[in-house]
């Protein structure tokens, strides 16, 4: 039952029952004067709840989009804090990569055909020069260049 209805006739009801103290007239009067009043309370409160309804569905709404932006920025921290560990993974798997050829004598480099050469790390760059030639001289003992 809608609110007006129920608001009408609550109110010829109370009307009624106060008009028959003064009899059957003044119980058909209070019905009429009391629904009357009950309508137009009903239609008021009808529209006050409207507005209140209306009020907390724009608060919903509000609501639902700060958890939605909120949610995203948290998912958007997360992931950058995940690639951060994944890029310092990356760069401490590099350094000791670097740590590991620095500590040695010789570093592998791989010739023609992938034929495994090793070459002495040099001071200076006039004496890698003759490193380089070394190492052809070597790859050519191999057979490997000619």
């Amino acid at each position: 039952m809608d609110a007006v209805a129920q608001s009408t006739l609550t109110g010829a009801a109370k009307g009624a029952m106060a008009g028959a103290t003064l009899g059957p007239v003044g119980a058909a009067v209070g019905g009429v004067v009391g629904g009357g009043i009950g309508f137009f309370q009903g239609k008021k409160a009808k529209k006050e709840n409207a507005a209140i309804v209306q009020e907390e569905e724009k608060v919903a709404a509000a609501q639902q989009q700060l958890a939605t932006a909120q949610a995203a920025e948290g998912l958007k921290q997360k992931q950058l804090a995940q690639w951060n560990a994944a890029d310092s993974q990356d760069k401490s798997y590099n350094n000791d990569q670097y740590s590991e050829l620095a500590g040695t004598s010789t570093l592998p480099v791989s010739g023609a055909g992938g034929v495994p050469v090793t070459a002495t790390p040099q001071a200076s760059s006039a004496s890698s020069t003759s490193t380089l030639t070394s190492s052809d001289a070597q790859l050519k003992a191999l057979g490997v260049i000619s």
